[in-house]
């Protein structure tokens, strides 16, 4: 749970409906869900909306793809800071994909609970702080100062470095579209 209301009024810009499927959106599904996204669809409401535009969606998808699974990004930090972003921008559909990612991997409840405060929860490690106050301070000020940024240096390489700031922006813009259009959660099965 997010702590975060429902997202007032329907969706903006709806998920694309069964029948309103094109051969550009059945690429970006299979792109997405793989081979069987292209017969198959997707019942993920972002990737159906999303879809409604697919010339878009599939660059921007390719460039998630990377912040994904290949960033030089320790995955723990990297949910930890889409975490925050997601927190920061009151996005609850981000918030609730990434707190269920996190907890399958294995990130204790207590950290993900520990977001929401952000760099002053005493649970954090002082490399967790500086990274945590990093997001915090980008939010409010679009930059980070020299004692964050020196902090974090201790710890991540010239290219995490960059990694980390791309996965914060990459969020914060995902947060910001999923709100603009009112993406809603998936129904509980």
């Amino acid at each position: 749970m997010s702590d975060f209301p429902a997202i007032p009024g329907p969706p903006r810009i709806p998920p694309l409906s069964e029948n309103e499927y094109t051969d550009k959106a059945r690429g970006f599904f299979s792109i997405v869900e793989g081979p069987g996204g292209r017969s198959g669809g997707t019942k993920l409401n972002i990737v159906l909306t999303l879809a409604q535009h697919p010339d878009l969606a599939i660059p921007y998808f390719n460039f998630g793809r990377y912040i994904i699974n290949f960033t030089t990004v320790p995955p723990r930090l990297r949910e930890l800071v889409t975490l925050r972003a997601a927190w920061l921008y009151k996005s609850d559909y981000e918030w609730s994909q990434h707190a269920a990612t996190a907890k399958r991997m294995g990130i204790p409840p207590v950290e993900i609970d520990a977001v929401k405060i952000g760099a002053d929860a005493p649970i954090w490690s002082k490399h967790d702080r500086h990274v945590l106050r990093a997001v915090d301070q980008l939010h409010a000020n679009t930059t980070i100062d020299d004692e964050t940024w020196a902090g974090m240096a201790e710890h991540l390489d010239q290219r995490q470095l960059l990694d980390l700031l791309f996965i914060f922006g990459s969020y914060a813009m995902l947060a910001m579209v999923l709100n603009g259009v009112r993406v809603q959660k998936e129904a509980a099965k």
